[in-house]
């Protein structure tokens, strides 16, 4: 368990300068708190396990048949170093929550003329940057330095849309749209942590421009 803190304000303005142009922009604000992660009952149990490895002979214990250097050196530090990460970010700003996001989306339909019908739009999505990982404090490289953290670059997606519409009788509208979406973007590795020395170690895969068809009939 954990107790979550977020507080924030959010603008948004919604503007019609024509009867055929829409535009909406947004924009929020937020800081995360995380706390009493991952509640007292497991911290007990953890702290209880962290100081057997580290500071008695359960630390020697050889992992299943090896005989390479016991559990303290061997397979432990991977766990401990994101099990002091933790209680590190504890009570503090989260950072990889990212602090500002803004959207402008717009819409432009023809009502008349040879273009009766047609409409286009589009819309800009951008979030600030965000926390991957933390560097290692100087004292102890086993300790995340929660004042320097790894930050991405934060991302700027750019959407486009475009539609028709007519009644096809008395009683059915018919109305087709297309949607492309990160235009201009290309699949990517986003990294998700750094090595003890800010290099990207794992990733995940950020999905480049796509498309998608809709047809609607309203009755």
């Amino acid at each position: 368990t954990e107790d979550a803190v977020s507080e924030g304000y959010e603008f948004e303005l919604m503007a019609n300068p024509s009867d055929n142009l829409r535009i909406a922009i947004n924009a929020s604000r937020v800081e995360a708190i995380r706390d009493n992660v991952p509640g007292q009952s497991f911290l007990d149990v953890s702290a209880f396990v962290d100081n057997a490895i580290m500071n008695t002979p359960v630390g020697e214990m050889p992992v299943w048949w090896s005989a390479s250097p016991g559990v303290r050196t061997n397979i432990y530090p991977t766990y401990r170093g994101d099990y002091l990460k933790l209680l590190a970010l504890n009570g503090q700003l989260q950072p990889e929550v990212r602090e500002w996001r803004a959207n402008v989306v717009t819409n432009y339909s023809f009502t008349d003329g040879r273009f009766k019908g047609l409409g286009i739009g589009g819309a800009l999505r951008w979030e600030d940057k965000g926390a991957v990982d933390y560097l290692p404090t100087q004292e102890d490289p086993t300790l995340p330095d929660i004042t320097n953290p790894v930050f991405d670059d934060g991302y700027e997606t750019f959407d486009l849309w475009f539609s028709y519409g007519r009644p096809l009788n008395d009683s059915i509208d018919w109305r087709i749209q297309l949607n492309i979406y990160n235009v201009f973007g290309e699949n990517e590795l986003v990294p998700l942590s750094t090595d003890p020395f800010g290099n990207p170690n794992r990733f995940r895969i950020r999905e480049g421009s796509s498309w998608r068809i809709a047809n609607t009939f309203s009755f």
